[in-house]
């Protein structure tokens, strides 16, 4: 079964990591919108592919919008209760604890100029891995745990439909103040110690003594 994409997206079923083949296949030119993506014994892991024509500073936006495109799809096909954030730095959240996350990289690192390709990630635990019993690290949960049991080709095809909404609002000024307005509501930690606030690209800011220091997603992008 194929997951249910926009048009924009296409779904490659994988059996390496998702990550990984989304990278190779950048790296060989592919066109943007390819989603590799698997579904293992206790978690589910997808990709994207994307081409993004601004700054890659301004592109890293991205990575907030398919962080709300995947509470948007949790939030629409899991349980109501069932409370689902994410940290500044992708960590996802469900019910106040961690349970997998996003990771990103981009085929440069100077903000001022726009990457040839931006690949985001992520993984999701579905039940405890062998050997692990759960509440064995009551910080860390899984999806099927806290009551979210959907397959993995339909929290994949969920995200890339969610997704897809914030991301095509990435160059608009009214786009990108609603995804701002919608992730600050999300985000964890956010308002807390010295976590102060967000600039306009996602950067974090965090208040230390007189000075407010600047983290930008950037600092994120994995080698």
């Amino acid at each position: 079964m194929n997951p249910d994409l926009p048009p924009m997206m296409q779904g490659l079923l994988c059996v390496d990591d998702p990550f990984e083949v989304a990278r190779q296949a950048a790296a060989d030119g592919v066109d943007g919108g390819l989603v590799p993506w698997r579904a293992l014994s206790d978690t589910a892991e997808a990709a994207i592919v994307l081409a993004p024509d601004m700054p890659l500073g301004r592109a890293m936006a991205a990575l907030p919008a398919v962080m709300v495109g995947m509470q948007n799809a949790l939030g629409s096909l899991g349980p109501s209760e069932v409370g689902i954030q994410f940290g500044w730095d992708g960590t996802l959240w469900v019910n106040d604890a961690r349970c997998g996350g996003f990771r990103a990289t981009a085929s440069g690192r100077d903000p001022a100029l726009a990457p040839d390709w931006l690949i985001i990630g992520w993984s999701l635990p579905l039940v405890p891995p062998p050997g692990l019993e759960g509440g064995t690290t009551p910080d860390h949960t899984t999806l099927y745990a806290e009551g979210v049991t959907l397959a993995p080709v339909d929290i994949v095809g969920a995200w890339g439909r969610h997704s897809m909404f914030w991301l095509g609002d990435l160059d608009d000024k009214q786009g990108r103040a609603a995804l701002a307005r919608e992730w600050q509501g999300l985000c964890k930690g956010l308002g807390e110690d010295s976590f102060v606030g967000v600039d306009e690209n996602f950067g974090r800011l965090d208040k230390r003594g007189d000075q407010t220091v600047l983290t930008p997603l950037t600092s994120l992008l994995e080698d």
